[in-house]
Protein backbone atom coordinates (compact mmCIF):
# COMPACT_ATOMS: atom_id res chain seq x y z
CA UNK A 1 0.00 0.00 0.00
CA UNK A 2 0.94 3.53 -0.79
CA UNK A 3 2.07 5.35 1.85
CA UNK A 4 0.30 8.39 3.45
CA UNK A 5 -0.07 11.32 1.24
CA UNK A 6 1.06 9.15 -1.63
CA UNK A 7 -1.11 8.65 -4.74
CA UNK A 8 -0.69 5.65 -7.29
CA UNK A 9 0.08 7.31 -10.41
CA UNK A 10 -1.99 4.98 -12.74
CA UNK A 11 -1.37 5.01 -17.10
CA UNK A 12 -4.72 5.22 -19.04
CA UNK A 13 -4.00 1.87 -20.25
CA UNK A 14 -5.39 0.68 -16.91
CA UNK A 15 -7.84 2.71 -16.78
CA UNK A 16 -9.57 1.83 -19.71
CA UNK A 17 -9.15 -1.83 -18.85
CA UNK A 18 -11.10 -1.31 -15.23
CA UNK A 19 -8.79 0.38 -13.21
CA UNK A 20 -7.16 -0.79 -9.77
CA UNK A 21 -7.89 -3.88 -8.89
CA UNK A 22 -7.48 -4.60 -4.87
CA UNK A 23 -7.25 -8.09 -3.40
CA UNK A 24 -7.47 -8.69 0.26
CA UNK A 25 -6.52 -12.13 0.86
CA UNK A 26 -6.46 -11.67 4.76
CA UNK A 27 -8.27 -8.96 6.62
CA UNK A 28 -6.49 -7.29 9.20
CA UNK A 29 -7.55 -7.02 13.12
CA UNK A 30 -8.68 -3.26 12.30
CA UNK A 31 -10.83 -3.05 10.13
CA UNK A 32 -9.26 0.71 9.17
CA UNK A 33 -6.47 -1.14 7.55
CA UNK A 34 -8.96 -2.98 5.79
CA UNK A 35 -10.95 0.12 4.57
CA UNK A 36 -7.65 1.95 3.89
CA UNK A 37 -6.38 -0.71 1.33
CA UNK A 38 -10.18 -0.70 -0.29
CA UNK A 39 -9.46 2.66 -0.64
CA UNK A 40 -6.67 2.39 -3.18
CA UNK A 41 -8.70 0.50 -5.51
CA UNK A 42 -10.78 3.63 -6.86
CA UNK A 43 -8.87 7.21 -6.11
CA UNK A 44 -9.35 10.31 -7.71
CA UNK A 45 -12.61 8.88 -8.89
CA UNK A 46 -10.47 6.69 -11.27
CA UNK A 47 -12.74 3.46 -12.02
CA UNK A 48 -11.14 0.38 -9.38
CA UNK A 49 -12.89 -2.65 -7.52
CA UNK A 50 -11.73 -4.38 -4.78
CA UNK A 51 -11.99 -8.33 -4.27
CA UNK A 52 -11.84 -9.18 -0.29
CA UNK A 53 -10.95 -13.27 0.00
CA UNK A 54 -11.55 -14.66 3.92
CA UNK A 55 -10.79 -18.27 4.77
CA UNK A 56 -12.64 -19.17 8.04
CA UNK A 57 -9.44 -20.32 9.44
CA UNK A 58 -8.09 -16.65 9.38
CA UNK A 59 -5.97 -16.28 12.50
CA UNK A 60 -8.39 -13.43 13.38
CA UNK A 61 -11.17 -15.57 14.21
CA UNK A 62 -9.30 -16.35 17.46
CA UNK A 63 -10.65 -13.01 18.66
CA UNK A 64 -14.60 -14.45 18.89
CA UNK A 65 -15.78 -14.68 22.00
CA UNK A 66 -16.77 -17.74 23.52
CA UNK A 67 -20.82 -17.33 22.55
CA UNK A 68 -19.54 -16.72 18.71
CA UNK A 69 -17.73 -19.46 18.46
CA UNK A 70 -20.69 -21.91 17.29
CA UNK A 71 -21.59 -19.18 14.87
CA UNK A 72 -18.07 -19.78 13.30
CA UNK A 73 -18.87 -23.55 13.67
CA UNK A 74 -22.33 -23.16 11.82
CA UNK A 75 -20.26 -20.54 8.96
CA UNK A 76 -18.00 -23.19 7.85
CA UNK A 77 -20.91 -25.72 7.29
CA UNK A 78 -23.01 -22.91 5.17
CA UNK A 79 -19.74 -21.10 3.75
CA UNK A 80 -21.55 -21.40 -0.09
CA UNK A 81 -24.70 -20.22 0.72
CA UNK A 82 -26.19 -16.64 1.31
CA UNK A 83 -27.15 -17.23 5.24
CA UNK A 84 -23.71 -18.44 5.47
CA UNK A 85 -21.30 -15.34 3.80
CA UNK A 86 -23.51 -12.82 6.06
CA UNK A 87 -22.88 -14.98 9.18
CA UNK A 88 -19.06 -14.68 7.85
CA UNK A 89 -19.21 -11.24 6.87
CA UNK A 90 -20.81 -10.50 10.76
CA UNK A 91 -18.25 -12.69 11.87
CA UNK A 92 -15.24 -10.75 10.41
CA UNK A 93 -16.95 -7.77 12.40
CA UNK A 94 -17.15 -8.94 15.41
CA UNK A 95 -13.53 -9.97 15.41
CA UNK A 96 -12.22 -6.95 13.78
CA UNK A 97 -14.30 -5.28 16.59
CA UNK A 98 -13.32 -7.35 19.63
CA UNK A 99 -9.44 -7.19 18.52
CA UNK A 100 -9.97 -3.23 18.81
CA UNK A 101 -11.39 -3.06 21.86
CA UNK A 102 -8.27 -5.60 23.17
CA UNK A 103 -5.66 -3.43 21.81
CA UNK A 104 -7.39 -0.16 22.79
CA UNK A 105 -7.24 -1.96 26.87
CA UNK A 106 -4.01 -2.48 26.44
CA UNK A 107 -2.55 0.91 25.10
CA UNK A 108 -4.39 2.30 28.28
CA UNK A 109 -2.94 -0.42 30.42
CA UNK A 110 0.58 0.50 28.92
CA UNK A 111 -0.51 4.28 29.85
CA UNK A 112 -1.30 4.02 33.01
CA UNK A 113 1.52 1.76 34.04
CA UNK A 114 3.56 4.32 32.34
CA UNK A 115 2.42 6.91 34.69
CA UNK A 116 3.33 5.11 38.06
Amino acid sequence: MAGRGTDIHVSQDILERGGLQVIMYEPHDSSRIDWQLFGRSGRQGNPGSAHPFVSLQDPLFKHLSVWQRPLHWLAKRLIHQPLGIKLTMRLITSAQQNAQDRAFKQRKYLAKTARL
